[in-house]
Parts: structure tokens; sequence; C-alpha cells
């Protein structure tokens, strides 16, 4: 566990710059706050933003069904549209 200790200051966080760099968080950076049973995670967006597109990449494109598809499923099971 790597645990920093940080200060609140007027209602906002400050992280040393250290965790900023270990974040890869710069000035103007949006941050991401998962907060659960008294705990705060911090992520950067474009971390988050990096985690999804990794789970995607399996996905084929395409690969829901589009409006005309579901449409045709419909139309198979005697649902209006």
């Amino acid at each position: 566990m790597d645990i920093h200790k940080v200060k609140l200051i007027d209602g906002q966080i400050a992280l040393a710059a250290d965790v900023r760099r270990k974040l890869d968080l710069h000035i103007g950076d949006t941050v991401l706050f998962d907060v659960r049973e008294g705990e705060v995670r911090i992520r950067s967006a474009r971390s988050m933003l990096r985690k999804i597109q990794a789970q995607l990449q399996g996905c084929p494109p395409g690969g829901g069904l589009d409006s005309e598809a579901l449409s045709i499923e419909h139309r198979a099971k005697g649902k209006p549209e």
C-alpha cells in the first residue's frame, strides 16, 4: 500500500508533486473520485478512458444490435417497434 498525506485547502485537495507524477496528472486534468465505504479512490479521467478502451478491444465494431436488427427481431416476435 502506498499511502500519501494530502492537505485540504479552501475545500480543495492539494496533491504533492510525487503523487501527481505517479498518477500522471497535469494542471487542468480532470480527476475522478470513486467514494466507497468511507474511502476515496482517485484516478485521472485519461486512465479511466484507457481502461474502457482496453475493455472494448475485444468487442467487434458494430457488435451490438442496430435499430434495424432490433426492429426485425421485434417483428419476428410480434412486438410493436
